[in-house]
């Protein structure tokens, strides 16, 4: 709850208790995953780059001595060591790391948030790298998923941050109806936000 109101500080503390309970009783090695993922999040919005990595290795290490591989873990993993290298400006690594999020999270939730905080991802990167058409085309697919988002996640963050990648890629473009048109439809959406609420 935390995490997505922003407080980092807290998000972090609470993501590192439930680490260490999990820890203390022996809690399912995917649920120990979960909490290290949680915490390597933390981490990373706070800034502690190498403690983040750390949680990820451990979280890695569990998966790598699972009986069948856990698609969904393994996406996350992947999705939240792809933001740690965004973060740290290694874009190349960042953008593998995105896809493999992406192709993970479509095979196990098709369309949901997850799949889509993940085509998000590679948007950023295709903004960064300056690759419009990627951008574009990763965007129309996140805008064909736009009434299930709304209906998960009412408040969610991701459709902002497509229509803000698309007004960064149509402004590099020189396109202002298009970027005027992006920020009409984040206007549009947010009167659903409140009916929603």
């Amino acid at each position: 709850m935390y995490d997505q109101m922003g407080d980092r500080i807290l998000a972090l503390k609470y993501f590192q208790q439930g680490l260490e309970i999990r820890n203390q009783s022996k809690a399912p090695d995917l649920s120990r995953v979960a909490s290290l993922t949680n915490v390597a999040s933390g981490y990373s919005a706070v800034g502690t780059m190498d403690e983040a990595l750390k949680a990820l290795d451990e979280a890695e290490e569990i998966l790598s001595k699972q009986r069948f591989p856990q698609i969904y873990y393994i996406a996350y993993l992947d999705d939240t060591r792809g933001k740690l290298y965004f973060k740290q400006g290694k874009i190349d690594k960042a953008d593998e790391l995105f896809m493999k999020a992406v192709r993970g999270r479509e095979e196990v939730s098709y369309g949901k948030n997850t799949h889509v905080e993940s085509l998000i991802n590679v948007m950023k990167v295709a903004v960064k790298k300056g690759d419009n058409y990627r951008c574009i085309k990763t965007g129309k697919t996140v805008l064909s998923f736009i009434d299930d988002v709304i209906k998960q996640s009412p408040k969610s963050h991701l459709l902002t941050a497509c229509y803000y990648c698309l007004a960064s890629v149509y402004k590099a473009m020189g396109d202002d109806a298009n970027v005027r048109d992006q920020g009409r439809s984040v206007e549009a959406r947010i009167p659903v936000y409140m009916r929603l609420q």
